[in-house]
């Protein structure tokens, strides 16, 4: 006789022994600086020692499985990703051992430097170098001129393929293959190679996004000819794979004594593929060409935690296209030339408890052709974030920008923002998806605004938290902000239904600015506001 009852219990069982086995089941691979790429890596005793043998089977992984790099090592070279968890089985990169958190490393050591000429030395290398480190200070590429800028005097035609400046005087071709950075509006830099130049007369490689302007600044590097102060450096490509670095050492240095790396290697972390359930974590990534980490392709229960990301020339961690209940907590972000994350399309996704600290800090770098080449958080269609318990010092334009629906900022604490570009704000968001969101409790102080290389007369635009055109049905609540070189809070063109309460505003230009714009600003309202001058 069937008993039904018995049954079940054996069915509970039998998922229960799958289960357990797929657990047990689950590898742990062991990374050390010490090991062999000849062993499994199934045991700390034997490990494997470098990246390119991880990647060797990092596709084979298992939901489940973990990756786990030696502390105190240091890993040059770029992951590629291909494969995720599951939901109760995630795979894990993580750290084993005692010590400072593993690097995982975009720059490679250049070595080997002997005397060029002059103050000059150079060393020989097989990887093709686009940054340079000094005692993991980032050095100058060699630049005209040395500091400050040189000033459009006439966009071409077509402004935004190039530009005429009469006192660029040397000759025909002296500037071919250099790097012309210039400041093309108020809230950005742009860059690109330069195609040939004559008569003054500079052709871009590449077109620029906002067309070149009068008046504008710009200066030029990435020339051997110019390399002629301490601290700046010059790659020559002269072999198929590699090639001549130049250096002028800081004042006194002496080669021997210091670490010198060049950054040879994309990403640390790179996929293309629909992958979820990774989990990234106690691990430190640096100097990469371009990001940290960068994930492409839907995207589901992707985490980060107590990761540092440093010396990256675009991002720190860039997530496109769909990402879903991804997190990015407890990490460190520091002098990362670009923006520090960058999310595109995500949904229901966590970014709290990090630190962020002299993001987009140099003039002419970032992010080409990006309205927020220079800033902390982006997230652009993003919907249902909360961005919240975060630390901002010193970031370049917006410490975090945010556009999407049911978005929540809260609880950051917001110091020194919008220190190279001009036109942003700490906190900011436009365009007609931008609704229902709420940014609470904020402490924001010091939103400077930078002129440099503007023509003479711009103004500056510097605001705390900044409505732009076409945001509706916003909460700003109960935020402190100060020391704003315009605007505490500020709307801008229809800007439409936006409610504002118990905001503490002193030390600003304006407590709060309503700019018309194209078209009229309906049914906003302002409750419980204090609003002091400068002081």
């Amino acid at each position: 006789m069937f008993n039904s009852n018995k049954f079940q219990s054996l069915l509970i069982l039998l998922i229960c022994f799958i289960v357990h086995s797929n657990i047990s089941n689950a590898a742990v691979y062991y990374i050390s600086n010490s090991g062999n790429d000849a062993n499994n890596g199934l045991s700390p005793v034997y490990p494997v020692q470098s990246i390119d043998k991880l990647n060797s089977f990092i596709n084979k992984l298992q939901p489940g499985d973990a990756v786990l790099f030696e502390r105190g090592g240091y890993f040059q070279g770029q992951i590629n990703l291909g494969v995720g968890g599951n939901e109760n089985n995630p795979i894990v990169f993580g750290a084993y051992g005692t010590g400072k958190n593993p690097a995982i490393s975009g720059s490679v050591p250049v070595k080997n430097w002997s005397l060029y000429k002059g103050n000059i030395f150079k060393a020989e290398t097989d990887y093709d170098i686009k940054n340079l480190f000094f005692n993991g200070k980032q050095m100058t590429l060699a630049r005209y001129p040395n500091t400050g800028f040189l000033t459009v005097k006439e966009p071409f035609n077509d402004a935004t393929k190039g530009f005429k400046d009469d006192k660029l005087t040397q000759s025909p071709s002296y500037w071919k293959g250099s790097n012309v950075r210039i400041r093309t509006i108020n809230w950005a830099y742009e860059y690109t190679p330069v195609k040939s130049f004559s008569n003054g007369s500079v052709f871009f490689q590449n077109p620029v996004y906002y067309p070149v302007q009068s008046g504008w600044g710009y200066y030029l590097d990435n020339n051997l000819n110019e390399l002629d102060t301490l601290n700046e450096w010059y790659f020559e490509k002269n072999k198929k794979n590699g090639g001549t670095v130049y250096l002028i050492f800081p004042s006194g240095a002496n080669p021997g004594n210091y670490v010198i790396e060049g950054s040879a290697f994309s990403y640390g972390f790179f996929s293309m593929s629909n992958i979820g359930n990774v989990i990234i974590k106690d691990i430190e990534l640096r100097n990469q060409v371009e990001h940290g980490i960068s994930f492409s392709g839907k995207k589901t229960g992707i985490k980060f935690n107590n990761c540092a990301f440093s010396g990256q020339m675009q991002f720190g961690i860039c997530l496109l296209n769909n990402s879903e209940n991804c997190e990015i907590t407890n990490c460190r972000f520091t002098d990362i030339n670009g923006k520090a994350i960058y999310l595109l399309e995500a949904e229901q996704s966590v970014v709290s408890e990090n630190v962020f600290a002299n993001i987009g800090m140099i003039p002419g770098y970032g992010v080409t052709k990006s309205a927020f080449g220079m800033s902390g958080i982006i997230a652009l269609n993003c919907n249902s974030i909360i961005i919240s318990r975060n630390s901002f010092y010193n970031t370049g334009h917006d410490a975090i920008n945010c556009i999407g629906y049911k978005n929540t900022i809260e609880k950051n604490v917001i110091s020194n923002s919008l220190l190279m570009l001009n036109d942003g704000a700490a906190i900011k968001s436009y365009g007609k998806n931008n609704t229902n969101s709420v940014w609470r409790n904020n402490f924001i102080f010091n939103v400077k605004g930078n002129l440099e290389g503007t023509p003479r007369g711009t103004q500056t635009v510097a605001m705390g938290a900044y409505l732009d055109e076409y945001c509706s049905n916003m909460n700003v609540i109960n935020n402190t902000i100060t020391g704003c070189g315009n605007s505490a809070i500020n709307f801008y063109n229809e800007t439409n239904n936006n409610f504002i309460k118990s905001n503490v505003c002193y030390g600003n230009q304006f407590g709060i600015f309503f700019y018309k714009g194209k078209n009229p600003m309906v049914n906003n309202y302002t409750s419980g506001n204090i609003f002091s001058g400068k002081i």
